[in-house]
């Protein structure tokens, strides 16, 4: 009341001024939120609470409470949406397939909101579809945003770096598979193109050096080392062998005094060159090969049935020979190289596969630089300290029966057309890669009373 009315009329309009500035302000910050609650839940994000509030709203629209109250709507939706995508994350792949492909309309308990449901329940299935995708075509990346195990960046030049790295990669992809049923991929896609990049470059002792050291990190795992040699040479399983060999420091004992794995990865080169360096080598290769008609059915009359049940394995240890071969007969200086040498072709077989022998009435591949006296010897020594056996079958009987290659280094016992279990039906594996039980030594002389007594 002191104050006159002009006074107040100028600040009425000061306050009016004041608020509508403060409504602009914060449409501009209501709008740029409502934006950011959407774009967080598509990343998995719940918003904060009270990120746009009531409160908020009402001041940015206090002239127009319809509009307001509607935007309320549209920012419980917004954080509905939010919430259910960041739960797509911890969903199994079924539930997101089903999810993906069920044809359900929008809940009708808010037709005001059918619009909007409508349109962000599009979006969660098109973010389900980007999940399964990621989680099958790469799983390292999917495990490193939403931290999944552990993920470090790879140095591929520093081998402690390779070493500290691939345990936690393996890791993670078992994770990854026993979680999302994701391939055992152990690199990201980036790395793997680097990497693939680094090996067209190399040469082959670079090339060895290199899957040495992946070999040696990744623990002597096979199927972690394969998965890494799957990304980075998909086409070229040959070169996978040739790591492996080289991680085994595999040798040729035949004279010459090269590592397996030089000789697999320099055959390689000769086999299939870069073209763009070498122009059009003679058929594809730099020297002429034998007949692969011939070379194949030399093979075939040399593995027979060692690899049955590992039809991937026969083949890349074929292309693995002719490898060898290749180089063999590159640095023999024949003046015809496309007649098959017997020898030679012989040599680069037992190279490749290590050797197959006939065991008890079936062709098999002997662990690598075995003769068969020394593998037999070994695995009597093994066979007589193997515990469960099933009952009525002894250590006696076990030597009698035939053996089937189960893996690198490793067989199973074969009793028709299945595998022998022990008494609790688990496989009975004879693995080469752990030390043989030592010989025993001469008997003493209550050894011996006693099996005189014995008999």
């Amino acid at each position: 009341p002191d104050i006159d009315t002009q006074s107040q009329l100028k600040l009425e309009n000061l306050f009016k001024s004041r608020a509508n500035e403060k409504s602009s302000e914060m449409r501009v910050t209501v709008s740029d939120r409502m934006q950011d609650i959407e774009a967080m839940g598509q990343r998995g994000v719940i918003p904060p609470k009270n990120f746009v509030s009531d409160s908020d709203i009402d001041t940015a629209y206090h002239n127009n409470p319809e509009h307001a109250a509607q935007l309320k709507r549209r920012r419980d939706e917004a954080v509905r949406f939010a919430t259910g995508a960041s739960t797509l994350y911890n969903r199994s792949n079924e539930d997101l397939i089903k999810f993906v492909t069920e044809t359900n309309a929008p809940s009708t308990t808010r037709p005001e909101n059918f619009a909007e449901e409508s349109r962000h329940q599009d979006i969660l299935k098109t973010q389900a579809a980007v999940i399964l995708k990621q989680r099958r075509e790469t799983p390292i990346e999917y495990a490193a945003e939403h931290n999944v195990g552990k993920v470090n960046p790879i140095d591929f030049n520093n081998a402690q770096s390779i070493g500290n790295e691939l345990p936690n990669r393996v890791m993670t992809s078992k994770l990854m598979s026993d979680q999302f049923g994701s391939p055992p991929q152990i690199l990201t896609k980036s790395e793997s193109e680097n990497l693939s990049a680094v090996l067209k470059q190399a040469n082959p002792s670079q090339k060895a050096a290199l899957f040495g050291n992946l070999y040696t990190a990744s623990g002597k795992n096979m199927n972690a080392y394969r998965s890494v040699m799957a990304q980075v040479a998909p086409d070229d399983p040959v070169t996978a062998i040739a790591g492996e060999y080289a991680g085994k420091n595999y040798q040729d004992a035949s004279g010459n005094g090269k590592a397996v794995s030089d000789l697999i990865l320099a055959g390689q080169n000769i086999l299939r060159p870069n073209h763009k360096e070498d122009g059009k080598p003679d058929r594809g290769s730099l020297i002429p090969m034998p007949s692969e008609k011939d070379m194949r059915s030399d093979f075939d009359s040399y593995i027979r049935e060692a690899y049955a049940g590992y039809p991937q394995a026969r083949s890349d240890h074929y292309q693995a020979a002719r490898a060898i071969y290749a180089k063999l007969s590159a640095d023999s200086g024949d003046k015809d190289t496309s007649q098959l040498d017997s020898d030679r072709w012989g040599q680069s077989m037992r190279l490749a596969t290590g050797g197959v022998e006939k065991y008890n009435g079936a062709r098999l591949v002997m662990p690598y630089g075995y003769e068969k006296s020394q593998f037999k010897d070994e695995l009597y020594r093994r066979i007589d300290v193997v515990p469960s056996l099933p009952e009525k079958m002894t250590a006696s009987k076990l030597k009698d029966l035939p053996l089937q290659a189960y893996g690198d280094g490793k067989y199973v016992f074969r009793v028709g057309d299945d595998i022998l279990g022990d008494k609790n039906g688990k496989p009975i594996i004879i693995d080469f890669n752990t030390p043989a039980p030592p010989k025993p030594g001469p008997l003493t002389y209550e050894q011996k009373l006693k099996q005189r007594s014995l008999r």
